[in-house]
């Protein structure tokens, strides 16, 4: 008799688990792996993003270098880094504008252009400015480059802008007051 009373006054518990307390664990789990699962996913694209806009920023800077070697060169065009094979969508395309812009006003110089400088970021004691822009001291080229590198997560591709400011080209043959 000792044996059989033994089994009916055990706790239900002690048997093993239920099978509800199985199905909330396995849930639990469930929830936890689904979180885990999307920030890895989220880490991995702001990986890849940040590794493309780094690179994007690599070839522009190389782009901006070498024509700053050759200032003369500058005009306004596009194209494709060709290291890159489009085919496998990983593509870095560029496209550079040039246009003059004057510092005093902080503005772009257009042709048809009736501003004033009524506004002008310089003081009223500041020199004033010559007709031909070559000769115009806060006058220079504004390099404005635009790279479109890949994104994981859309079709269209992303875009950085890198700008930089050169002095306008001036005429060779006049001197440049630097003796000799």
């Amino acid at each position: 008799m000792a044996p059989s009373a033994d089994r009916r006054h055990r706790r239900r518990g002690s048997l093993g688990f239920t099978l509800l307390e199985i199905m909330v664990t396995v849930a639990l789990v469930g929830v936890t792996i689904g979180f885990v699962l999307t920030i890895r996913e989220q880490i991995s694209n702001h990986a890849f993003r940040a590794t493309r806009m780094m690179e994007a920023m690599r070839l522009g800077e190389l782009l901006l270098a070498d024509w700053a070697m050759n200032p003369d060169t500058l005009d306004d065009f596009s194209g494709t880094f060709e290291d890159y094979d489009p085919d496998a969508g990983d593509a870095f395309h560029w496209n550079m504008t040039v246009e003059e812009f004057d510092l005093s006003t902080g503005r772009a110089v257009e042709e048809d252009d009736e501003y004033d400088g009524s506004e002008a970021f310089l003081p009223p004691d500041a020199a004033t400015v010559e007709e031909d822009p070559a000769d115009d001291p806060y006058t220079v080229r504004r390099i404005k480059l635009t790279i479109y590198y890949p994104r994981p997560d859309a079709d269209e591709p992303a875009e950085m802008v890198l700008e930089r400011y050169m002095p306008m080209v001036r005429d060779p043959d006049v001197s440049l007051g630097l003796g000799g």
